[in-house]
């Protein structure tokens, strides 16, 4: 019943705006990780900088993220 949180690089996008460049991600991928997200009651908390956090060439993703529960 208390409060938790998961922090790091998820290497998994929940939404096709979360890339820029290259292939697009399988919305299935997509589905399967909110759904992961929703049954552990998570949110997303916003983190601060440059809405991508990760790249390469001109791919750019959002991978690191801070999941809360908040029990």
């Amino acid at each position: 019943d208390m409060p938790w949180m998961v922090i790091g690089g998820m290497n998994e996008i929940m939404y096709s705006s979360e890339k820029e460049g290259g292939n697009e991600r399988p919305a299935h991928f997509m589905k399967a990780f909110r759904d992961v997200v929703d049954e552990c009651n998570l949110s997303d908390h916003a983190l601060i900088g440059d809405k991508f956090t990760w790249h390469r060439a001109l791919i750019r993703e959002w991978l690191d993220c801070a999941l809360v529960n908040d029990g």
